[in-house]
Order: C-alpha cells, then structure tokens, then sequence
C-alpha cells in the first residue's frame, strides 16, 4: 500500500513538474489537528483550493498533512493560514477560536484531549 502511494505521489509529481517546465513543486507533511473524516474532507477541500496547490491528503490517525504544492504561487505559511482558518490548529499558526467553535462538536478540539 505504502509503495502504491509512494508511485501515486511520484507520478504525480512528475506530471505536474513536465507540463510546469519547472522545478519549483515541493511536497511537505506536517501537523494539522483533525479529529475524523468530515476534519478531513474540510482540510483536504480548504488546501485543495489554494492557487498552486497540486494535492493535499489529510491522514486522521497520524493528524498529518501531506501537500504537494508550486512554491512560486504559494508557501507552506499560507497552507497553515487557511487550516487555521477554516478552524484546525497547525504546527505554526493557531486555529482561528470562532471557526473552531463553529465546527461540529465532533471536529472540537476538547473532542480529542487524552488522545497524545
């Protein structure tokens, strides 16, 4: 499973570096606290629609964000803005307090203590 992933993201990567012509594509994972599948599909969708972004898979279980992204249209400060925006907490910007008290019960924070 892990190598079919791996293939998916490198053929992916590769298809948008050639019809790109560049090398300014850059994939990074990193924290951004979800608590189940609605946090994902709210996280995936948010970052999915940043200009530049070429992918963005949010795993539940590890709270892990892995983008891939044109580093000339946006930066990694910008992914984090938009999922502290849309309520989600990121290893450098914190959740933006109303959205987050806007979210289902289930995607609140107070839902996961005890969990680390």
């Amino acid at each position: 499973m892990k190598q079919t992933r791996n293939l998916f993201l490198a053929f992916t990567l590769s298809a948008a570096l050639y019809s790109c012509g560049s090398g300014s594509f850059k994939e990074e994972a990193f924290y951004v606290r979800g608590n189940c599948e609605m946090c994902k599909d709210r996280i995936e969708t948010g970052v999915q629609a940043i200009n530049g972004v070429q992918s963005a898979v949010y795993n539940v279980n590890k709270e892990a964000l892995n983008v891939i992204y044109d580093t000339i249209k946006v930066d990694r400060i910008k992914i984090e803005n938009t999922c502290a925006d849309l309520g989600h907490s990121t290893e450098l910007v914190r959740r933006n307090e109303k959205n987050h008290a806007d979210l289902p019960e289930c995607c609140q924070e107070s839902q996961k203590e005890g969990k680390h």
